[in-house]
């Protein structure tokens, strides 16, 4: 856990150093403005700066006006994963050892850059952009996923044959299993219309007889949860694949579809090997919907390959999805079979550890999606400590990393996922549990709106700090609902104590929704990805607003702040609802249940309840929004109009976690 600090002050000192990383260059030469470092502005005969000629960089050179290619939020950053690779490689970034030694006549590489056509801003004229193309930066240790896979399919242009590796080129052939080369790496794929990933792996079961015969394609089209019917034998289990393929429209941009085999298994073990694949092939992208679905393989790829708790974990999370899409109503943990796999599982961990790896912590965030999938209760604090104790090894090893944002942005992404995955976790927690955010000061110093410079891009939102691109939440809001949880914790002290100030708690309730408000320039979707995130992350800022407001007067829904926070709310939850891509709806209604229990409990609209409750009905058995339906429903507030709601209380006695 992060260790106890004293308050910090509010005001920042004016001259204060900033730290490594922290400036958003306003000035400087292109190169340093696309790394977001600061450039020395000391440029030699060539018109190159001194920090790009150390770190062997070509240098863009310097401009009063920002070129319109560098406004494309996405040439920005596909340019900065170039850069990082190329330092990597070079072992100029912490952590990283670099692509190996050059032999001692070897003239150290540049990294060059050459002119090609790129894409521009939608309302600015075509003109060359310089990219990147030094071969280094395909050798580096740090993988591009959209740099490097998928390759063509079969029988396209570039491709292998349709009968690549003898295996047919039918409409019906499944990804890639677990352990096939880097290159063909399951991409999860966008969801389509119905729910699914154009290119989503589903597993084939073999009979007993070996067969690899196909079945006939039988296809459900409900929501994202609610998967085809599983047909569960002694040793395997069947996902039927759908017949059709989505719209090309629905299909990433530039990304050909991935190579598809027969799936194998890993090893003998039968229904535990396909439990695997059906973790890495589709219940991951199920447990991550606003994540990076190209990305995700990679990080999970060698935890899912290797024996240990993260894998078992993850065999445990693809058999509850399993069980619960079979047999909806049951929980999935109270089978015996099941269960008999946790408490093995449980008997292979060690709490008792001192100190955590990236293995540990994979599968306890796996547990505690487990726990999630099978209706959002159950013994998920223990587990996320394990990760917080991780998260929080990795933030302050000083070995490594300067302070907490240098740690962030030049941590492997593995471990950079593992923690923006327990502070998520981490927050929403604390809504359960009435305590503070254990990372409550970690994410004040990463987060805190007050300290940062006032350039806002887009490209803020893509960088490797962003909550928006894994959670779906914009950083100020993370930062909001973690500091209204601890001014929870600080009242409730204050009152138990007899020292409690209405105007102080006041004050300091202002100072957080002031950061609440809407953005002057909202953040504008770059692709298709952006859309749900963007629609949950209003969702989490108008619903931290009700949250807020509960704190400051007490669960009483007739108090006009809180029912106007909640009318607000309750709009941009029925713009979700509203988004003609039923996709989208679902992966935002899933991602967003704080919200609708929220607001749900405190509405005093009979016909808004009903709508909120509708939603998380409509979201079926798989998942907590049953689970959360059901603590509404006994709420028993109906049609009434309570002076206060318990909510808080029931949430804490169920111990529902909002995630």
């Amino acid at each position: 856990m992060p260790p106890a600090s004293s308050p910090k002050p509010t005001t920042k000192k004016a001259g204060a150093p900033k730290a490594k990383g922290a400036v958003r260059a306003k000035s400087g030469c292109y190169t340093c403005r696309i790394r977001r470092k600061k450039c020395d502005e000391r440029p030699d005969a060539e018109g190159r700066c001194e920090t790009c000629l150390r770190l062997r960089l070509q240098c863009l050179g310097f401009g009063a006006k920002r070129p319109d290619w560098l406004r494309e939020s996405n040439n920005v950053t596909e340019l900065r994963d170039k850069i990082k690779s190329f330092l990597a490689s070079q072992g100029m970034i912490k952590g990283h050892s670099g692509s190996g030694p050059r032999a001692p006549e070897q003239e150290p590489p540049t990294l060059h850059l050459s002119t090609q056509n790129y894409n521009e801003p939608t309302e600015s004229p075509p003109s060359q952009l310089l990219v990147l193309t030094d071969e280094i930066v395909r050798q580096g240790p740090i993988s591009n996923v959209r740099e490097e896979w998928p390759y063509p399919p079969p029988g396209a242009p570039g491709g292998p044959p349709a009968n690549f590796e003898g295996h047919p080129g039918h409409p019906n052939s499944i990804l890639p299993p677990v352990g096939h080369p880097a290159g063909n790496t399951p991409s999860f794929g966008a969801p389509t219309q119905d729910g699914f990933p154009h290119n989503e792996p589903y597993l084939h079961a073999l009979p007993p007889n070996n067969s690899t015969s196909l079945v006939n394609p039988q296809w459900y089209t409900p929501n994202m949860i609610q998967h085809p019917p599983y047909a569960i034998s002694q040793h395997h289990f069947m996902i039927v694949p759908p017949p059709l393929q989505p719209p090309q429209s629905q299909l990433r941009p530039n990304v050909p579809p991935t190579i598809t085999h027969p799936t194998r298994p890993l090893t003998a073990d039968g229904d535990l090997d396909e439990l695997a694949n059906h973790y890495m092939n589709t219940v991951a992208a199920l447990q991550y919907q606003l994540a990076d679905k190209y990305f995700l393989p990679q990080i999970f790829k060698n935890v899912i390959e290797k024996e240990g708790v993260a894998r078992n974990a993850a065999r445990i999370l693809a058999l509850v999805h399993v069980q619960r899409s079979q047999a909806p109503m049951a929980q999935a943990l109270e089978d015996v079979q099941t269960r008999k796999r946790y408490d093995e599982l449980l008997q292979m961990f060690s709490f008792a550890k001192e100190q955590f790896d990236d293995d540990d912590a994979l599968a306890a965030l796996n547990i505690i999606s487990t726990f999630l999938f099978d209706g959002g209760n159950g013994d998920w604090e223990r587990w996320l400590h394990v990760a917080s104790v991780y998260s929080n090894s990795i933030l302050n090893d000083r070995s490594r990393f300067l302070d907490y944002r240098d740690a962030l942005m030049n941590s492997t992404d593995k471990e950079r996922f593992i923690i923006k995955t327990t502070f998520w976790f981490d927050v929403l927690a604390s809504v359960t549990t009435m305590k503070k955010p254990n990372f409550v000061e970690v994410i004040h110093e990463l987060y805190n709106p007050s300290n940062q410079s006032g350039l806002s891009e887009i490209s803020d939102d893509s960088d490797s700090l962003s909550m928006l691109s894994v959670m779906g939440c914009e950083n100020r809001i993370v930062w909001a609902l973690a500091k209204i949880s601890e001014l929870h914790v600080w009242k409730e002290h204050r009152a138990k104590s007899g020292s409690l100030s209405i105007v102080e708690l006041s004050r300091r309730a202002e100072d957080i929704e002031m950061h609440l408000a809407p953005s002057v320039t909202p953040l504008r979707p770059r692709t298709q990805d952006d859309v749900p995130r963007l629609l949950a992350s209003e969702v989490f800022r108008t619903s931290a607003i009700v949250y807020l407001r509960t704190i400051v007067s007490g669960d009483h829904p007739l108090v006009r702040e809180i029912s106007e926070a909640v009318d607000d709310a309750v709009v941009s939850l029925e713009r979700v609802a509203a988004e003609s891509k039923v996709n989208v709806k679902h992966v935002v209604v899933r991602s967003t249940v704080f919200a609708f229990f929220v607001c749900a409990a405190l509405t005093t609209k009979p016909t808004k309840r009903a709508f909120l409750l509708k939603q998380l009905k409509d979201e079926g058995e798989v998942g907590n929004c049953r689970g959360i339906l059901d603590l509404l429903q006994n709420l028993h507030v109906g049609s009434q109009k309570p002076k206060e709601v318990p909510w808080r209380s029931i949430l804490r006695e169920s111990r529902m976690l909002l995630v």
